[in-house]
């Protein structure tokens, strides 16, 4: 999932108390610390530690060739991370941290098997394409990055089986799967074609991509959301799909957005986060274990810089450090267990 950050140094303290931004993964999850990534949980892969097979219950230091400025976790053990002179690092299947040949980038997004970045030439894309996320119009996997064909690209959000990108317009364009009407767009299809732009929204200030469901911040702070609602993603109080946008009900004041396999949080410009969706293990951080179809705040947080989804886990970049909930099998959570928490945690030390 997304994050990007501005300030960075060369070393990172023993502490994650100055952590500067927060990505959570399909089962780890990575904080960012004086431009240095520090990494935990992943029981499977090397996803946390380069080299390493094992889950680490506590963060770890990832040595990265530079001070790195945007980082995120993704889903199939992959983390990638972007350093100050534009280059795209990934780790994960890999022993080491490797240069992604080819790629300049700002942005980096990683998803369930793809990944896409944003720089100098555009949108570039790589990995699995089975449903077109690649945006090259067919369903070929892709060792290479493709560069896409977009005007002014900002942002990139790399989903389940779909992607997005926003303008610097205000427009979103989305491609890969519409099964769930996560594009935004008619007709409903499991495999999607070339970029499409998603009519219903001109002032994007952020988008988010879930597994099967998209969500995105409007310039006066509201959120707009489209999919899969099986869970109570989209956070209109109902579990239908939907391909035209909703609005996650009494969201408004929104400053930063994240959307996980079936749940959704959401920053204010307070410091307060709304979250809504799956609550089987506690990833919300409400008390009741069946899903929360509207949204609502995670008590007591009022000091939130920024909110991050995986699967069943979310994290938060409080301004005391980051602390996290929900499913920890793989000890995403990073506090020293493998026990699901449904409040939040503060992450452990770092090792």
């Amino acid at each position: 999932m997304l994050l990007l950050v501005s300030a960075f140094a060369f070393a990172a303290p023993s502490a994650l108390s100055e952590a500067t931004a927060i990505t959570a993964g399909q089962s780890h999850s990575c904080a960012l610390v004086h431009g240095v990534p520090w990494c935990w949980g992943g029981a499977t892969r090397a996803e946390v530690k380069a080299g390493t097979w094992s889950s680490r219950r506590t963060p770890t230091r990832v040595d990265v060739a530079g001070p790195v400025v945007s980082l995120s976790a993704g889903g199939a053990g992959r983390t990638c991370a972007v350093t100050v002179d534009q280059r795209v690092h990934c780790w994960g299947l890999q022993e080491d941290p490797v240069v992604v040949l080819g790629v300049r980038a700002t942005q980096v997004d990683v998803g369930l098997g793809h990944t896409c970045a944003v720089g100098p030439a555009g949108v570039t894309c790589w990995g699995s394409n089975s449903h077109g996320q690649l945006g090259t119009g067919d369903i070929e996997a892709k060792d290479q990055p493709v560069v896409l064909a977009l005007e002014n690209p900002v942002q990139v959000a790399a989903g389940g089986t779909h992607s997005c990108a926003r303008l610097a317009s205000g427009q979103v364009q989305c491609w890969g799967s519409n099964a769930h009407g996560q594009l935004g767009s008619e007709p409903l299809g499991p495999k999607g074609v070339a970029p499409r732009p998603a009519m219903w929204v001109q002032d994007a200030v952020a988008v988010a991509a879930g597994s099967f469901h998209t969500c995105i911040v409007r310039t006066d702070g509201g959120v707009l959301c489209v999919g899969d609602n099986l869970d109570g993603q989209l956070g209109d109080g109902s579990r239908r799909p939907s391909a035209t946008p909703v609005l996650p009900k009494g969201v408004v004041d929104v400053v930063q957005i994240d959307a996980g396999f079936g749940h959704t949080c959401a920053t204010r410009r307070d410091g307060a986060v709304y979250c809504w969706g799956a609550s089987e293990a506690g990833q919300i951080g409400s008390p009741d274990t069946s899903d929360q179809l509207l949204p609502g705040y995670v008590r007591g947080l009022v000091d939130a810089v920024s909110v991050t989804v995986g699967q069943q886990h979310t994290c938060v970049l409080r301004e005391v450090g980051p602390h996290c909930m929900g499913g920890n099998r793989a000890s995403q959570l990073g506090d020293g267990t493998d026990e699901s928490r449904r409040t939040l945690a503060p992450v452990g030390p770092a090792n």
